[in-house]
């Protein structure tokens, strides 16, 4: 037999963020779907009305054991409490929203004095307020992101820079975070010709504005937002989208050039509302890439949440430093949280957290398999693939692991391969 990697524990996060980490005992996905059966006088057989489907089911057993069990089992108990969504790291599926529908512990103190089991029952998470397919998620995400650059523009375009100085240091400024953004981006919309000439004539616009030294705050935030967002649609890859979009915003809140510790003032300020807006984009371009990629398995949409999460702690943390560094300023030095700005931008995170969730329900589960001994392709095949056509599973294992060679004929003893299903 050979050896599947596969976690023997599962995570559990509460509506109200409670982590927990247990045992999985198995589980049994179910769905129905709302068929009405009519019979008429006269006729043999019925007439099937369909509705639809109900929500995918999922009865799962978990088990909570260790010298302080019972702590966990009640805290978990408590947790069940909790009105909402689920959120779930399955040992097999991934990333699942679910809504908690029942829970019961079953305590054997004669037979089981060492753990608890629970029977869990589930049912796919559907948010009310949204009511979203997720083919409408990725339209409303679009719109919503042009909705997000105007008014972010529109915010950040009514800062004063009445000074010479100050409307000398945003143009400056605004010329070196458009050279990182040209830096860091532009191997990914060199790819695509269209894109890549778009965004040369909007940088050509920006240098215009810059070398007349004309203020234009709105004109310039939002041609920096667009070459900021548009190189996401050069491609379709997503590592090395995710690389470059990390490494851009990685490299703004390193602050090489102007560590947030030695400037003050109307200069820090300044910094802020154009940092701000090129890390917002990176957030948004977190979403593009979700939304444009071909993802194969629940553990891609589970890293692009999970990435897009830390990325958005890391500029949030960074954001909260500089507005407590000018806390001491004049109010119109200050750098205010734009509160409203951020609340739409959380707002279009949460869009593609629920675009991943709906479609993961859809994806595959990869399988990594240590071989125990030489084997062939075919026998693997047979194993691991027992439904379908099997010249097609065939073809699919021998992409999926890029077979070559003499593994045509033989597959080495220890070697890993991976198996979708």
């Amino acid at each position: 037999m050979a050896t599947q990697k596969i976690r023997p524990d599962i995570k559990l996060k509460s509506p109200f963020g409670t982590n927990f980490t247990a045992l999985w005992f198995g589980d049994r996905r179910s769905l129905n779907r709302r068929v009405m059966l009519i019979s008429y006088v006269g006729i043999n057989g019925q007439v099937a009305d369909d509705y639809g489907a109900d929500g995918v089911r999922y009865p799962i057993d978990i088990r909570f054991e260790g010298p302080d069990f019972e702590t966990k089992v009640d805290e978990f108990f408590k947790a069940c409490n909790e009105p909402g969504k689920w959120e779930v790291i399955h040992p097999t599926k991934g990333f699942l929203g679910l809504q908690l529908l029942s829970v019961t512990e079953n305590i054997q103190p004669v037979k089981d004095a060492n753990g608890v089991n629970l029977s869990l029952s589930f049912v796919e998470y559907i948010d009310p307020k949204k009511m979203l397919t997720a083919a409408q998620l990725k339209q409303l995400f679009g719109v919503k992101t042009n909705e997000f650059n105007l008014k972010q523009a529109s915010k950040i375009s009514n800062m004063s820079l009445k000074k010479f100085s100050d409307r000398k240091t945003f143009l400056d400024y605004a010329e070196s975070i458009s050279d990182k953004i040209d830096k860091f981006l532009k191997p990914i919309a060199s790819v695509n010709k269209k894109i890549s000439q778009t965004i040369q004539e909007i940088q050509q616009g920006i240098q215009t504005l810059i070398f007349a030294g004309a203020i234009k705050p709105l004109s310039l935030i939002s041609m920096i937002q667009q070459t900021a967002q548009m190189p996401m649609l050069a491609i379709r890859d997503i590592k090395t989208r995710l690389q470059l979009v990390k490494a851009l915003a990685r490299d703004i809140m390193n602050n090489g050039d102007n560590p947030i510790d030695i400037i003050s003032g109307k200069t820090l300020q300044i910094k802020a509302v154009l940092d701000e807006t090129v890390l917002s984009s990176m957030l948004l371009n977190m979403g593009t890439i979700s939304l444009t990629s071909t993802l194969q398995t629940k553990d891609e949409a589970v890293n692009l949440i999970e990435e897009t999460s830390s990325l958005q702690d890391d500029v949030n943390e960074y954001l909260d430093n500089i507005q407590l560094q000018l806390g001491d300023e004049p109010i119109e030095d200050q750098y205010l949280n734009l509160e409203d700005v951020n609340n739409d931008l959380q707002y279009l995170i949460d869009l593609v957290s629920s675009y991943l969730l709906t479609s993961s329900l859809d994806l595959q589960v990869a399988r990594f398999i240590t071989l125990p001994e030489d084997t062939t392709v075919f026998s693997v095949v047979s194993q691991y693939y027992p439904e379908g056509d099997f010249e097609t599973n065939l073809n699919k294992f021998i992409k999926d692991n890029n077979i070559q060679g003499d593994e045509f004929f033989i597959l080495p003893a220890q070697k890993t391969v991976v198996i979708y299903g």
